[in-house]
Protein backbone atom coordinates (compact mmCIF):
# COMPACT_ATOMS: atom_id res chain seq x y z
CA UNK A 1 0.00 0.00 0.00
CA UNK A 2 1.89 3.23 -1.39
CA UNK A 3 -0.98 5.55 -2.04
CA UNK A 4 -4.34 7.08 -0.01
CA UNK A 5 -7.26 9.86 -1.19
CA UNK A 6 -8.81 10.49 2.60
CA UNK A 7 -11.06 13.50 1.43
CA UNK A 8 -14.45 14.76 2.21
CA UNK A 9 -16.80 16.84 0.90
CA UNK A 10 -15.68 16.31 -3.23
CA UNK A 11 -17.61 16.12 -5.75
CA UNK A 12 -17.87 12.78 -8.21
CA UNK A 13 -16.53 14.19 -10.92
CA UNK A 14 -13.49 15.70 -8.58
CA UNK A 15 -13.43 12.89 -7.02
CA UNK A 16 -12.63 10.88 -10.28
CA UNK A 17 -10.16 13.36 -11.54
CA UNK A 18 -8.20 13.33 -8.24
CA UNK A 19 -7.61 9.55 -9.13
CA UNK A 20 -6.24 10.21 -12.06
CA UNK A 21 -4.26 12.88 -11.00
CA UNK A 22 -3.23 10.58 -8.62
CA UNK A 23 -1.88 7.55 -10.40
CA UNK A 24 -0.48 9.81 -13.29
CA UNK A 25 2.57 7.84 -14.41
CA UNK A 26 1.38 4.54 -12.21
CA UNK A 27 -2.21 3.85 -13.68
CA UNK A 28 -3.30 0.81 -12.16
CA UNK A 29 -5.11 -1.87 -14.93
CA UNK A 30 -7.98 -1.41 -12.78
CA UNK A 31 -9.76 0.01 -9.80
CA UNK A 32 -11.62 -2.04 -7.27
CA UNK A 33 -14.52 0.18 -5.67
CA UNK A 34 -17.82 -0.67 -3.35
CA UNK A 35 -20.56 -1.78 -5.19
CA UNK A 36 -22.45 1.44 -3.69
CA UNK A 37 -20.84 3.61 -6.80
CA UNK A 38 -23.01 1.39 -9.09
CA UNK A 39 -26.45 1.72 -7.37
CA UNK A 40 -29.03 4.79 -7.39
CA UNK A 41 -28.36 8.02 -10.00
CA UNK A 42 -27.79 11.64 -8.76
CA UNK A 43 -28.53 14.93 -10.17
CA UNK A 44 -27.23 14.41 -13.33
CA UNK A 45 -28.80 10.65 -13.66
CA UNK A 46 -25.88 8.64 -13.48
CA UNK A 47 -24.32 6.86 -11.15
CA UNK A 48 -21.17 7.35 -9.42
CA UNK A 49 -19.20 4.56 -11.27
CA UNK A 50 -20.63 5.97 -15.02
CA UNK A 51 -19.87 9.56 -13.90
CA UNK A 52 -15.82 8.11 -12.88
CA UNK A 53 -15.53 6.69 -16.11
CA UNK A 54 -17.02 9.61 -17.71
CA UNK A 55 -13.93 11.61 -16.63
CA UNK A 56 -11.56 8.98 -16.79
CA UNK A 57 -12.18 8.83 -20.61
CA UNK A 58 -12.52 12.03 -21.18
CA UNK A 59 -9.02 12.43 -19.07
CA UNK A 60 -7.20 9.71 -20.97
CA UNK A 61 -7.23 7.51 -17.96
CA UNK A 62 -7.54 4.17 -19.25
CA UNK A 63 -8.42 2.45 -16.04
CA UNK A 64 -11.38 -0.15 -15.53
CA UNK A 65 -13.64 0.69 -12.48
CA UNK A 66 -15.32 -2.74 -11.40
CA UNK A 67 -17.22 -3.46 -8.40
CA UNK A 68 -15.87 -5.12 -5.25
CA UNK A 69 -16.45 -8.95 -5.20
CA UNK A 70 -17.87 -8.06 -1.60
CA UNK A 71 -21.30 -8.80 -1.49
CA UNK A 72 -23.46 -6.92 0.86
CA UNK A 73 -23.52 -8.65 4.16
CA UNK A 74 -20.20 -10.33 3.45
CA UNK A 75 -17.55 -8.14 5.42
CA UNK A 76 -16.41 -10.60 7.84
CA UNK A 77 -15.12 -12.82 4.43
CA UNK A 78 -13.19 -9.80 3.08
CA UNK A 79 -11.83 -9.25 6.82
CA UNK A 80 -10.21 -12.21 6.83
CA UNK A 81 -8.74 -11.62 3.43
CA UNK A 82 -7.33 -8.65 5.42
CA UNK A 83 -6.19 -10.42 8.13
CA UNK A 84 -4.39 -13.37 6.08
CA UNK A 85 -2.15 -10.50 3.88
CA UNK A 86 -1.09 -9.14 7.11
CA UNK A 87 -0.18 -12.37 9.12
CA UNK A 88 3.88 -12.30 9.39
CA UNK A 89 5.47 -15.12 7.82
CA UNK A 90 9.17 -16.24 6.83
CA UNK A 91 10.56 -14.24 4.40
CA UNK A 92 13.09 -15.46 1.26
CA UNK A 93 16.31 -14.88 3.91
CA UNK A 94 14.75 -17.45 5.97
CA UNK A 95 15.55 -15.42 8.91
CA UNK A 96 13.18 -12.11 9.08
CA UNK A 97 9.36 -12.30 8.99
CA UNK A 98 7.37 -10.50 6.30
CA UNK A 99 3.79 -10.30 5.18
CA UNK A 100 1.57 -10.34 2.19
CA UNK A 101 0.37 -7.20 2.65
CA UNK A 102 3.15 -3.69 3.23
CA UNK A 103 1.89 -0.80 4.31
CA UNK A 104 4.74 2.01 2.97
CA UNK A 105 5.17 4.03 6.60
CA UNK A 106 3.48 7.51 5.98
CA UNK A 107 1.65 6.73 2.48
CA UNK A 108 -1.44 5.98 3.58
CA UNK A 109 -1.81 7.54 7.59
CA UNK A 110 -5.02 7.12 7.51
CA UNK A 111 -5.22 3.38 6.57
CA UNK A 112 -2.47 3.09 9.40
CA UNK A 113 -4.67 5.41 11.93
CA UNK A 114 -7.97 3.56 11.44
CA UNK A 115 -6.83 -0.01 11.26
CA UNK A 116 -5.07 -0.11 14.46
CA UNK A 117 -8.35 1.55 16.28
CA UNK A 118 -11.16 -0.74 14.56
CA UNK A 119 -13.07 -2.41 17.59
CA UNK A 120 -15.12 -5.83 17.28
CA UNK A 121 -18.52 -6.46 17.22
CA UNK A 122 -20.25 -8.12 20.77
CA UNK A 123 -22.28 -9.89 18.98
CA UNK A 124 -20.58 -10.80 16.10
CA UNK A 125 -16.55 -11.47 16.87
CA UNK A 126 -15.62 -11.36 13.56
CA UNK A 127 -17.38 -8.61 12.68
CA UNK A 128 -17.02 -4.62 13.15
CA UNK A 129 -18.70 -3.04 15.72
CA UNK A 130 -20.91 -0.31 14.21
CA UNK A 131 -19.99 3.18 14.00
CA UNK A 132 -15.55 2.23 13.32
CA UNK A 133 -14.62 4.80 10.90
CA UNK A 134 -13.55 2.07 8.31
CA UNK A 135 -13.47 3.61 5.27
CA UNK A 136 -9.81 3.20 4.84
CA UNK A 137 -10.31 -0.60 5.77
CA UNK A 138 -12.95 -1.25 3.56
CA UNK A 139 -10.80 0.07 0.47
CA UNK A 140 -8.15 -2.20 1.46
CA UNK A 141 -10.80 -5.06 1.69
CA UNK A 142 -11.95 -4.24 -1.29
CA UNK A 143 -9.01 -4.06 -2.59
CA UNK A 144 -7.61 -7.39 -1.32
CA UNK A 145 -10.50 -9.30 -3.00
CA UNK A 146 -9.87 -8.45 -6.05
CA UNK A 147 -6.95 -9.88 -6.43
CA UNK A 148 -5.57 -13.21 -6.02
CA UNK A 149 -3.86 -14.50 -2.27
CA UNK A 150 -0.75 -14.31 -2.53
CA UNK A 151 1.19 -18.07 -2.68
CA UNK A 152 4.27 -17.61 -0.38
CA UNK A 153 1.33 -17.56 2.36
CA UNK A 154 0.82 -21.28 1.35
CA UNK A 155 2.62 -24.10 1.31
CA UNK A 156 2.50 -26.71 -1.31
CA UNK A 157 -0.31 -29.15 -0.75
CA UNK A 158 1.16 -32.09 -3.16
CA UNK A 159 5.13 -31.11 -3.40
CA UNK A 160 6.44 -31.73 -6.81
CA UNK A 161 7.92 -35.25 -7.71
CA UNK A 162 9.53 -36.88 -10.13
CA UNK A 163 6.17 -38.21 -11.32
CA UNK A 164 5.94 -37.67 -15.11
CA UNK A 165 2.87 -39.24 -16.94
CA UNK A 166 4.76 -39.48 -20.24
CA UNK A 167 7.68 -41.79 -18.94
CA UNK A 168 5.07 -44.13 -17.06
CA UNK A 169 3.16 -44.87 -20.31
CA UNK A 170 6.41 -45.63 -22.00
CA UNK A 171 7.25 -47.43 -19.56
CA UNK A 172 3.46 -49.40 -19.38
CA UNK A 173 3.84 -49.78 -23.26
CA UNK A 174 7.40 -51.35 -23.57
CA UNK A 175 6.34 -53.96 -21.41
CA UNK A 176 3.22 -55.17 -22.87
CA UNK A 177 5.01 -55.25 -26.09
CA UNK A 178 7.70 -57.14 -24.04
CA UNK A 179 6.03 -59.38 -21.35
CA UNK A 180 3.73 -60.71 -23.96
CA UNK A 181 0.17 -60.69 -22.37
CA UNK A 182 0.71 -60.39 -19.06
CA UNK A 183 -1.17 -56.99 -18.49
CA UNK A 184 -4.55 -55.27 -18.61
CA UNK A 185 -4.68 -53.68 -21.53
CA UNK A 186 -3.46 -56.32 -23.90
CA UNK A 187 -5.60 -58.61 -25.51
CA UNK A 188 -6.08 -61.84 -22.67
CA UNK A 189 -7.05 -65.21 -24.20
CA UNK A 190 -4.48 -67.23 -22.52
CA UNK A 191 -5.46 -67.22 -18.45
CA UNK A 192 -1.80 -69.08 -18.42
CA UNK A 193 -0.18 -66.20 -18.50
CA UNK A 194 -1.95 -64.43 -15.78
CA UNK A 195 0.38 -63.80 -12.68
Amino acid sequence: MYLEIYQQGVIVSNQARRIAEACNGDAPEDIVAGRDLWAGKGMTGKSTAETYSQEWSRLGFATRLRPAAVAPGSRVQSLRQVREYLKPYLAADGRTTTAGLQILRGHAPNLERTIQRLTFSETRPDDLADGCEDHAVDALRYGLMGRPTPRQLFQAVNPPSDFEARKLLAEVQHRRRTAGKRYIGSELRDARHLD
